[in-house]
């Protein structure tokens, strides 16, 4: 999907087919989206996980995504030591379907939630998976030393708009 900002939330602009070429114009903080142009000349954001992109995302700049709201946060062992590979989602609401979004930390420890403008109000943000290339995980995805660990706290929540950096320590 080629979304108009760089998340779940944002709208949907075009459904891209497999082989699709894109120009990569620049990444969001965090490398998990990718602001792209299309032969057609329409810009927006694909998550960088469906692309395989080479070595163009080394090279893009890091962009600014406008229009957005942000939740950052941070993940630290006891030790101070960035820990990479941690997804967390943010959840408003109950039910079958409620909105949801989703960041994972990188190699500084740091996610990069962006959401909607017109976002409001209290999300939960959770705790959710272990990616296997965390630098918590062995290269068989296995958890270091047997010892799996989780975020302290798993869950907490916030009211957008939201300032400031949630913190959370790797036990």
């Amino acid at each position: 999907m080629l979304r108009t900002g760089p998340g779940t939330l944002f709208d949907s602009q075009a459904a891209l087919q497999k082989d699709t070429q894109l120009l990569i114009l620049g990444q969001s903080p965090g490398d998990q989206w990718l602001y792209v142009e299309t032969a057609d000349g329409v810009m927006g954001w694909v998550f960088s996980l469906l692309l395989n992109p080479g070595s163009a995302v080394a090279a893009a700049p890091i962009i600014q995504p406008e229009n957005t709201q942000l939740i950052t946060g941070r993940v630290f062992d006891g030790n101070g030591n960035p820990i990479s590979g941690i997804q967390f989602s943010f959840i408003q609401g109950t039910g079958s379907n409620p909105p949801r979004n989703d960041a994972v930390t990188d190699s500084t420890g740091t996610f990069y939630a962006f959401m909607p403008l017109s976002a409001h109000g209290t999300w939960t943000v959770s705790y959710t998976a272990v990616a296997c290339t965390s630098n918590t995980m062995d290269a068989n995805c296995n958890c270091l030393n047997g010892a799996c660990g989780k975020p302290d706290p798993e869950l907490t929540t916030v009211i957008l708009p939201f300032s400031g950096t949630l913190t959370f320590v790797w036990k």
